[in-house]
């Protein structure tokens, strides 16, 4: 689970808060030279956001709430023999459906009174491969180095903005993250953590017509680095029990931040 603020960046800005969870099962089966790792996962998320607009007759803001389902799959390799030891590949494939809505006070109709608002119903698809290697460098340190590239796709919709025919088209995300994750087992039953990486947007343009004609097109594209640093606590009275804590902090495009708990229990 995770929850927090950030902005988002995108000629105009977009500020967000909410919480995100995470819940999956996920079995190893370790072979002669790797191991292999399968899961599913599901995925909930709520949020309320804000956005401003600057224009040359005045600023616009509103306001709105977004929430999504998804589940996916996950699979992964970890060379555990040979000169590749520590090097391992993973993927990620997620399929779900986002709801939001928004309206404005400072835009309406001159007849009705009307403020402007939407609801969209968007479905989408995402996935990520990663490939990253596990440098053990002593029995108590260790650092994960990694690469991954991200895609997502948020299906458009079509609505109706007081009686005015809006088409949005669908957005495409695509990510690339370069970073490293550092931990250090202090004791059996605690360990901190801390890791920094690089993310850069290559699209991320959010497109709309009117009456056939192009409306502005924000876009989120750009650098955003990514810091987290935290704790993990292993009770030794429930052996397998593996509980962290912790806070991930972004600057660039997107900057906010955001508090984590993970549980996790390996049996």
């Amino acid at each position: 689970m995770s929850g927090g603020s950030q902005r988002l960046e995108s000629g105009s800005y977009v500020d967000i808060s909410g919480v995100a969870t995470v819940l999956g099962l996920a079995a190893r089966k370790d072979l002669s030279a790797a191991a292999l790792t399968g899961g599913v996962f599901f995925e909930y998320g709520t949020s309320r956001f804000s956005t401003h607009n600057s224009f040359d007759t005045g600023d616009v803001d509103g306001k709105g709430h977004a929430s999504y389902t998804d589940g996916g799959l996950l699979a992964r390799i970890d060379i555990t023999e040979s000169l590749l030891k520590g090097l391992y590949l993973e993927g990620v494939f997620r399929f779900g459906g986002m709801t939001s809505d928004w309206h404005s006070d400072d835009l309406r109709d001159a007849t009705t009174g009307r403020c402007a608002s939407y609801d969209l119903y968007s479905p989408y698809t995402g996935a990520h491969l990663g490939l990253g290697y596990i440098w053990q460098a002593t029995d108590t340190f260790t650092v994960d180095f990694y690469g991954k590239w991200l895609w997502t796709r948020v299906y458009g919709d079509d609505v109706r903005v007081i009686d005015h025919p809006y088409e949005f088209a669908d957005v495409d995300s695509y990510r690339l993250r370069f970073g490293a994750r550092a931990d250090w087992n202090i004791t059996e039953q605690f360990g901190l953590y801390a890791g920094a990486a690089w993310e850069h947007e290559f699209d991320g343009k959010a497109q709309a017509t009117a009456y056939g004609l192009d409306t502005p097109a924000p876009t989120v594209k750009g650098d955003t680095g990514v810091f987290d640093f935290g704790f993990s606590l292993k009770p030794s009275a429930v052996p397998g029990l593996t509980m962290e804590l912790g806070a991930t902090a972004t600057a660039g495009v997107r900057h906010g931040i955001m508090g984590n708990m993970t549980v996790k229990y390996e049996f």
